[in-house]
């Protein structure tokens, strides 16, 4: 292995490796949140999705 492949390799590994952090946090902050604010959007649209369904069913 030369010393590029080695600074090349060892580059790549902290850039996945921030990567996958940057991933963590920013799954964490969703989580933190969607938990809260999103839960009546969530199930508000889910409800609305049934009723269009539902509107479409009754009207066939």
């Amino acid at each position: 292995m030369s010393t590029s492949d080695a600074i090349v390799d060892s580059s790549l590994h902290n850039f996945i490796g921030s990567f996958d952090g940057f991933i963590w946090i920013f799954r964490s902050w969703v989580d933190a949140h969607v938990s809260e604010s999103s839960k009546d959007y969530i199930a508000g649209r889910s409800t609305l999705e049934d009723r269009r369904v539902n509107y479409v069913y009754k009207e066939t």
